[in-house]
């Protein structure tokens, strides 16, 4: 069994729920300027709540179909009402002076559809959603995915969204850029809310390909669960939110080893890249009761001390 380096720094809280992850991810930048926090982080300062930012930006709002977009003034809305209700009878409760009506509405989007590109339907999803960051950056931050996943029909707790993120090659937790998200959906060849909610299905599926697409999504959220892209590592807590998210709900090790590194953050305060690729060898290839563990083959000495941990050796009896 090889040589162990402790890494003893400070202990710190333990966390499961994947609300946490983006918290945890922007403690880790000290004094730096930080993003908007996501859908899978919670604000714990006394002006925020849960999935809300202290930082909103300005509101962007896009009324697509043919509706007014929020200022325009009352004279153009009624110019517009009646080019649209020309030939109408006057005694129609929709003749120009009144709201328009639900299947208007419908028909305007569809005929604002047809008319566009796919690229132009992907970002007017996209100006949905988005808010302006600090850097006067246009970005899907915690408010617009809470949106997009209430448009999705899909809590934003769910691992799913983590698929979605890595389709699109999302360079930071909990934030999509403007282009991230225009070519991911092309690549896709997604350009709409209802195209994504059929993908959804196909997505959840992934997450149960262990020699596949699980593999990649989990090698990915190492690179984006990182503090700094220079970093060679992500901290426990942060492996431990992954790992919640990916694995704990079908791995029996991956609930297991979460329980290790929480009783054991004082000596795994990080973890690297090699010893998370091998994690993910032993915990989808390992059986239960670990008859099929060898102990020597060329396993970080982590998952040595997990084995210990885990089948604790007894003693033997002194003569």
């Amino acid at each position: 069994m090889g040589n162990c380096i402790a890494k003893s720094q400070g202990s710190s809280s333990k966390r499961e729920s994947s609300k946490e992850l983006k918290s945890i991810h922007d403690s880790q930048k000290g004094g730096q300027n930080q993003k908007e926090s996501s859908s899978l982080s919670a604000s714990s300062n006394g002006t925020t709540t849960v999935l809300k930012s202290s930082k909103t930006g300005s509101q962007v709002t896009l009324i697509s179909g043919g509706q007014s977009l929020r200022g325009k003034n009352n004279k153009e809305s009624k110019n517009k009402s009646k080019r649209i209700d020309i030939g109408k009878n006057t005694n129609d409760k929709n003749n120009g002076n009144g709201p328009k009506t639900e299947e208007d509405e419908k028909a305007s989007i569809k005929k604002s559809q047809k008319l566009s590109t796919p690229q132009q339907r992907i970002e007017a999803l996209f100006n949905k959603y988005k808010t302006i960051s600090e850097d006067d950056e246009e970005v899907i931050n915690s408010d617009g995915l809470e949106k997009f996943c209430k448009d999705l029909e899909i809590d934003p707790e769910d691992s799913v969204l983590l698929v979605l993120t890595y389709h699109l090659n999302c360079s930071e937790l909990g934030l999509i850029h403007k282009q991230e998200f225009i070519s991911g959906l092309e690549k896709l060849n997604l350009d709409s809310i209802v195209d994504i909610k059929k993908r959804i299905p196909q997505w959840k599926k992934e997450l149960t390909d262990t020699n596949g697409s699980l593999k990649q999504i989990y090698k990915y959220v190492f690179k984006l669960g990182k503090a700094d892209p220079q970093q060679k590592f992500i901290s426990t807590e942060m492996a431990v939110g992954f790992l919640n998210l990916l694995l704990t709900k079908d791995f029996y090790h991956a609930k297991k080893f979460v329980e290790f590194l929480q009783t054991h953050e004082s000596t795994y305060k990080t973890i690297n890249q090699d010893q998370w690729t091998s994690l993910f060898e032993f915990i989808v290839t390992i059986k239960e009761d670990l008859s099929n563990y060898n102990e020597n083959s060329a396993w970080p000495c982590m998952m040595d001390e997990y084995v210990e941990w885990l089948n604790p050796k007894e003693e033997e009896p002194e003569i």
